[in-house]
């Protein structure tokens, strides 16, 4: 969703972004002590799935457009709200294409993600790779014979690469003021085999890379190949 609260005289150029994000994480496995989809009010605080990310923002944002509408506005003020943020970004792509087309230029954007009231000017890049082993499958009692290849035996190869990477990158790679001050590589899905008595013919795998702005992802799947 995007809406813009023109400036005096009409001006839709410029301005300030307020931006977030309206999906949440799911709660499956969590143990809450009240209903994490119903608003729950205790000692002072707010407890839901979102209060903090973050629909609180969001819901902020929103009461308060009675007053902005009210106020002289020299210039205007966005709401950018995005969805599936928490898994792909999806939304965020479409807002970012919607300013681009509509010539925003906007002056400067503040996004409300939880973070313990610091300021935050950045984050890492993101990138999730599938990567799909195939082998050859056979009963499990002619393994290792020349029968069959087992795929998950190979995907774990892979895997232990991307770890030692993961090393190499925490151990010397550069520097940033994150609060993890450096790229981070993981292995985060897997998935293979059918039965426990057939080698397995394929397994899947996911990894994330989280790159520093002076990383390149190119790079990072140069040495993958290699």
């Amino acid at each position: 969703l995007w809406a813009t609260l023109p400036g005096d005289g009409g001006v839709t150029k410029g301005g300030i972004i307020l931006s977030g994000h309206t999906d949440v994480v799911p709660v499956d496995g969590q143990k809450w002590d009240s209903d994490p989809f119903t608003l729950t009010k205790r000692d002072g605080k707010l407890y839901g799935r979102g209060t903090s990310d973050m629909k609180g923002f969001v819901a902020v944002c929103m009461s308060l457009t009675p007053e902005l509408l009210k106020m002289k506005r020299a210039k205007p003020i966005h709401f950018a709200w995005s969805y599936d943020e928490e898994v792909s970004c999806l939304g965020g792509k479409e807002l970012a294409e919607f300013a681009r087309d509509h010539d925003v230029r906007a002056e400067g954007c503040l996004i409300g993600e939880p973070t313990g009231m610091t300021v935050v000017i950045a984050h890492k890049g993101t990138s999730h790779f599938w990567v799909r082993v195939r082998g050859k499958a056979a009963h499990s009692s002619f393994a290792l014979t020349g029968e069959s290849c087992n795929a998950i035996d190979y995907a774990t190869k892979l895997i232990t690469k991307l770890r030692e990477m993961a090393e190499e990158y925490r151990r010397n790679g550069t520097r940033h003021d994150f609060q993890v001050p450096f790229s981070t590589l993981s292995t985060n899905l897997i998935s293979g085999g059918n039965a426990s008595n057939t080698v397995p013919a394929e397994c899947e795998f996911l990894f994330e890379f989280r790159a520093l702005p002076n990383e390149t992802v190119s790079k990072m799947i140069q040495q993958v190949r290699s």
